[in-house]
């Protein structure tokens, strides 16, 4: 199966996502490697089916997941398992704006499945996340974040 480039789409999904629940501005930027830290990061996916099949991974730094939640929960304590269940929200919504673009006409319906967390000092995961050509970086409140989404074929 030949695997299309959505990087930009997942941008813009990404952006839209975080204006609307968190406050949080995006800007497309270069991000440095030295500041791709695999044990800094949380990511999440969701995998889906329909029109076309892939993941859609979002993966952020832990710090910017506690200020993700203290944007949408504004009182009370920030614990590790309230930043990570909020990076799987944020991979759920981005997954949700993105496959609109993706659709087509006759057939808008895709299913997907739960989020899951995966591990960034996995050193597959983190490759296959930072080597991807669906892979955009971009910063959020200055911290740097990567989406991905990697549509591996039509149908399923």
């Amino acid at each position: 199966m030949v695997e299309m480039n959505t990087g930009m789409l997942a941008t813009q999904a990404l952006r839209r996502a975080l204006e609307t629940m968190a406050f949080m501005g995006v800007v497309e930027d270069d991000v440095a490697l030295e500041e791709r830290v695999p044990e800094d990061f949380l990511a999440a996916a969701v995998d889906f089916s329909g029109p076309a099949c892939g993941t859609c991974r979002v993966a952020l730094p832990k710090a910017l997941g506690r200020a993700l939640v203290q944007n949408v929960l504004l009182e009370g304590p920030r614990d590790d398992e309230q930043v990570a269940d909020a990076v799987q929200e944020l991979a759920n919504v981005v997954c949700g704006l993105l496959l609109p673009m993706l659709a087509v006409a006759d057939e808008p319906t895709f299913e997907v499945t739960v989020s899951r967390r995966e591990d960034c000092r996995d050193r597959a995961v983190w490759d296959h996340l930072t080597g991807g050509e669906g892979t955009q970086w971009a910063r959020v409140d200055g911290w740097p974040v990567a989406v991905q989404c990697i549509v591996q074929g039509q149908g399923g």
